[in-house]
C-alpha cells in the first residue's frame, strides 16, 4: 500500500483524490477479500485482447454493483497493462496512467466504494481504448 501510496502522490493522477479514501478504507475493512490468480497473457496482442475483454466484463460487473467481480477481473486488468507497458514502443505515461487507475479500481473494489468506482472503471475503459494502439 506504501508503494501505490507513494506513486499516486509522485504522479499528481487525477483519481489521487481517491487515495484519502482508499487509505482510511483499507485501515477500517475487516477482513481483505480473497486474491485471485490470472494468467499472464504471452505478448502484446494477447495482452490487448484480455484488456478488452476484462475492461468489458469489469463495466458489466460495475454495472450490477458487483464488488468482488470487479475485484477478481481487476487482477486481469493488471497483468495485461504490465504487458502492454513493457511493449517496446509502448507511451511511458498512459502506461503508468492505466496501473495507478487499475490499482484504483482493485483497491476502490476492496473497500466497496460505488463513489470511487464509478470514476475509475470509466477512466479505465477510456485508457483502454488509448493503449490499444501499442503494437509489438
Amino acid at each position: 500500500m506504501t508503494t501505490f501510496v507513494n506513486v499516486l502522490k509522485r504522479s499528481g493522477f487525477p483519481l489521487a483524490a481517491a487515495l484519502a479514501f482508499c487509505t482510511v478504507g483499507m485501515a477500517a475493512a475487516d477482513s481483505r477479500p480473497a486474491h485471485y490468480e490470472s494468467r499472464a497473457p504471452a505478448n502484446v496482442k494477447e495482452a490487448q485482447t484480455s484488456l478488452t475483454e476484462a475492461v468489458g466484463d469489469i463495466t458489466k460487473a460495475w454495472a450490477a454493483h458487483d464488488f468482488d467481480e470487479v475485484h477478481k477481473i481487476s487482477y486481469t486488468i493488471e497483468k495485461a497493462a504490465n504487458v502492454l507497458a513493457n511493449a517496446p514502443n509502448a507511451d511511458p505515461a498512459l502506461s503508468e496512467r492505466l496501473a495507478h487507475t487499475v490499482e484504483i479500481v482493485h483497491l476502490a473494489s476492496e473497500i466497496k466504494s460505488g463513489k470511487i468506482l464509478a470514476v475509475a472503471v470509466s477512466e479505465l475503459d477510456g485508457l483502454s481504448r488509448k493503449t490499444l494502439t501499442v503494437k509489438d
